[in-house]
């Protein structure tokens, strides 16, 4: 239940109805608040307070209508604004760095607070009579509409140099990044059952090795998929659950990010005579499949993003090699982030050290495979993209382990075929080829 609310909370903030709605609501109940207030003091809050809105019925009306109208106006600009920007990032980003744009808080508060004070200024009209003494306006509601005015001309400011900063591919850059690394640091250590050793560390290796091909097809289970699309997060604590409560084995065949066929695998259960309808109705729920990938247990799809950016920067078209030096940079960040911190076991054991659950996590060999070799591919003619991921590759070998350090080694040689294929000048291919030694003199590997 956990994973499934935190996954319609990624749901929530990527919306922009979610924020606006929220902000409609406390405008109408400030406006009731601000009612209820004119109504304690009637007429005498102009004595009380000199500062407040002093005019009479018609000058109220036409206050809160000029507000009002000036409010849906903004609201109509910002959004068109906001429309105009997401075009902007598809084509310039990728279609999928419109996540980022999608869940920013300012512009969905921005969006709001025109659409709160309009509301609020409509609520607070019918208030005003139409033949009434100045006694009788509500000052205070009044008062409160001009300050909220107030309030939205500087957001208003905000909203223009805030999309002028979001469009900036540092900015964006720099956001994703952020994202990964915190979700790194968030989803990793993730102790999802308890570290054993002796005879259960054993039959673990035995039954996650070899997966089920150890067991005859007769003592186990397959679980196949009821839905199609992409696995937008897996409930592991439901998983735990499950194999504890129907003393079982469960082997997990997808991680958060991939695509489910028709019919596809989504788990193996041991033994078969424990399975059950209801158990196999449990487990399709504790798949959370929709139409997109999302980041929430999904960290491939931030390093897919900022690859995403390096490519499009290093197209033919654009040509920027600059833009794909800083994601190399935020790659290598997360490279980092994520070698420091302690990867979760695949064998998942329960408080009595049975093994109950297998399930594979992200590599960070494999990781650093995916992103240097589609980077080095398309800057394949650039010296700098070449160096940076030299760099890259020198820094990370500082704090990695062996099977990571020998991932970096092979890409180092990697680079070393582009540089002995590509038509350089003379004096950047021995800078080239003298950066190569040293990273791979650092790395602790035999120059051939």
């Amino acid at each position: 239940m956990k994973t499934r609310l935190l996954n319609l909370w990624e749901s929530l903030q990527s919306s922009y109805w979610f924020v606006p709605s929220l902000i409609l609501l406390l405008a109408g109940a400030l406006s009731a608040i601000m009612q209820h207030l004119d109504g304690r003091f009637h007429g005498d809050v102009i004595e009380l307070y000199p500062g407040v809105f002093q005019g009479g019925p018609d000058g109220a009306r036409s206050m809160l209508a000029t507000i009002a109208g000036s409010m849906i106006t903004a609201a109509s600009v910002t959004f068109s604004i906001t429309i105009a920007a997401l075009a902007t990032a598809s084509s310039q980003f990728g279609p999928r760095l419109l996540r980022i744009f999608m869940q920013d808080t300012g512009s969905q508060v921005v969006l709001g607070t025109f659409l709160g004070t309009f509301i609020y200024c409509v609520l607070a009209l019918r208030l005003v009579p139409a033949n009434g003494t100045e006694r009788e306006v509500p000052h205070l509601s009044i008062t409160m509409a001009l300050i909220l005015a107030l309030a939205s001309i500087g957001v208003l400011i905000y909203f223009i140099h805030h999309m002028a900063s979001m469009l900036q591919v540092a900015h964006v850059a720099a956001r994703v990044g952020e994202e990964l690394i915190g979700a790194i640091n968030q989803l990793f250590p993730g102790d999802l059952g308890w570290a054993s050793d002796g005879a259960a560390h054993e039959d673990a290796v035995r039954l996650s090795e070899a997966g089920s091909a150890t067991l005859p097809d007769a003592n186990q289970q397959t679980i196949l998929s009821e839905r199609t699309g992409y696995v937008q997060a897996v409930d592991d604590e439901r998983l735990m659950e499950l194999a504890v409560e129907y003393d079982s084995t469960l082997r997990v065949a997808l991680r958060p990010g991939a695509f489910v066929l028709p019919d596809g695998l989504l788990a193996v259960v041991w033994p078969a005579e424990r399975v059950t309808d209801a158990l196999c109705a449990e487990l399709q729920d504790a798949f959370i499949i929709g139409a997109r990938r999302t980041p929430f247990q999904d960290i491939e799809l931030y390093f897919d993003e900022l690859i995403e950016i390096a490519l499009r920067a290093l197209s033919p078209g654009i040509n920027d090699p600059y833009t794909a030096l800083t994601c190399i940079d935020w790659l290598t960040a997360a490279l980092a982030s994520m070698a420091r911190r302690q990867m979760p076991s695949r064998y998942r054991h329960d408080r009595e050290g049975t093994l109950r659950v297998i399930a594979d996590a992200p590599e960070l060999a494999t990781l650093i495979g995916h992103s240097f070799d589609r980077v080095r591919h398309a800057g394949a003619d650039q010296p700098p993209v070449l160096l940076k991921l030299l760099e890259s590759a020198r820094r990370l070998g500082a704090v990695v382990d062996e099977a990571s350090r020998a991932a970096l080694r092979r890409q180092v040689i990697a680079i070393e075929e582009v540089v002995r294929q590509a038509a350089f000048v003379e004096h950047v291919r021995v800078d080239l080829a003298h950066r190569y030694r040293e990273t791979l003199h650092q790395l602790n590997a035999e120059v051939g």
